[in-house]
């Protein structure tokens, strides 16, 4: 019996035989396509059980094969390997964009590409096959929005790695909702390659309130600890077509499912990121040592004091992603008329892990250094935050 079926897209003549002799060996059965074109055609009459490509082809080129197959709701979970000639870091930009889940490059062994479609491939099954969580008993929704109404404070990347130390300190899944949605970037944060996210659900038309929690563990991408990712929309011009009330009932879902959700947002008071915060239990407020952050920060106080936001549910996180130099701590809690729950040190360890796809709150350091203290401080204060609040509910 065959392992499975591989759509093999090329047009090369020769690269075609070449691979269809390295999988036909291996026990899969092959198809091949000369084109982009070609291979669409060929989806419409069989679901193969992954797909390699090369992105350089004549005409329709990788890249848009991808966000094609993409484009088809019963394709969206088929993984794409593709085949490029470019940069790591080139090609790993736009295939997130496209929707490939993973890559190599032409000069690659046959024994590893093999590897690579086989790893694939068991990931794919062992998703489809693991069951169901049952439903647990019902439970509070918990919402923790993290905001900052500055581009560059680091919000997003204290929202994914935040997310990943309450998971750890639960022993449960933390659900991850990112309403960035025009510059999202969960996704790349924590390395994993989502097939269904708001952009598609919306096009989808899906009625996303009545999904069961059943239905949402399939939409969501796992990553492996314990963070279940809604994404925002890969292309930023599907950002429009997520209204307000699908990003809420989103969140309605993913807490109904999960219990905590952390919600990542724009660096401006959308209505979809308005929605977030009257609905959270906490919010974290991110703002960086500086006059254009304290400006934002205090006019942002402002907006969620006018919303009802008591200061027992707000978090202040001074963050310093460009150095510490700046405007004094004190001077800003000041003008702020709050502490600082933590201070985040800068730390190109960031950079490092966004490129190498490891978070920083899950480096191994030991002692832990200033940057995974300061993380593990903030997921605590958190959840003694929520532990606090809940009693007042």
């Amino acid at each position: 019996m065959a392992q499975g079926t591989i759509l093999l897209v090329d047009d090369s003549t020769i690269i075609r035989k070449i691979l269809t002799r390295l999988f036909t060996d291996a026990g899969y059965d092959a198809v091949t396509a000369s084109s982009g074109e070609e291979a669409l055609g060929l989806l419409d009459r069989t679901r193969p059980d992954a797909v390699l490509t090369d992105i350089l082809m004549e005409g329709m080129d990788g890249y848009e094969l991808c966000r094609r197959i993409r484009a088809r709701p019963e394709l969206r979970t088929v993984p794409i390997l593709a085949v490029t000639e470019a940069t790591e870091l080139e090609a790993k930009l736009r295939g997130l964009e496209a929707g490939v889940d993973d890559f190599v490059t032409k000069d690659t062994a046959h024994a590893e590409l093999l590897a690579r479609v086989n790893a694939l491939l068991a990931r794919q099954r062992a998703a489809a096959s693991t069951p169901a969580a049952p439903a647990a008993a019902p439970r509070r929704r918990q919402v923790v929005v993290f905001f900052g109404l500055k581009g560059g404070v680091g919000t997003s990347t204290l929202a994914a790695n935040v997310a990943l130390l309450l998971a750890r300190q639960r022993g449960e899944t933390v659900a991850l909702l990112d309403l960035a949605l025009q510059t999202g970037s969960s996704e790349v944060l924590l390395d994993v390659v989502p097939h269904v996210d708001l952009g598609s659900l919306a096009a989808d038309a899906v009625n996303v309130a009545a999904l069961q929690p059943t239905d949402v563990q399939r939409l969501v991408v796992q990553h492996p600890a314990g963070v279940a990712l809604l994404a925002g929309p890969r292309l930023p011009e599907d950002a429009e077509r997520v209204t307000p009330e699908l990003a809420a009932a989103a969140l309605q879902v993913l807490g109904d499912t999960y219990g905590c959700v952390v919600v990542d947002t724009p660096n401006w008071f959308s209505e979809s990121a308005l929605r977030a915060i009257d609905a959270a239990d906490l919010v974290v407020l991110v703002t960086t040592p500086d006059v254009v952050g304290a400006r934002a920060a205090v006019a942002s106080r402002r907006v969620l004091q006018q919303r009802g936001l008591s200061a027992e549910r707000l978090v202040l996180v001074l963050n310093a992603p460009y150095g510490e130099e700046g405007v004094d701590r004190q001077q800003l809690e000041s003008l702020l008329q709050a502490p600082f729950a933590v201070a985040i040190p800068h730390d190109r360890g960031f950079v490092r892990a966004l490129n190498e796809g490891r978070p920083r709150a899950l480096q191994d350091e030991q002692p832990p250094g200033p940057t995974l203290a300061a993380l593990a401080a903030l997921a605590a204060q958190v959840e003694q935050r929520l532990a606090v609040v809940g009693k007042r509910k």
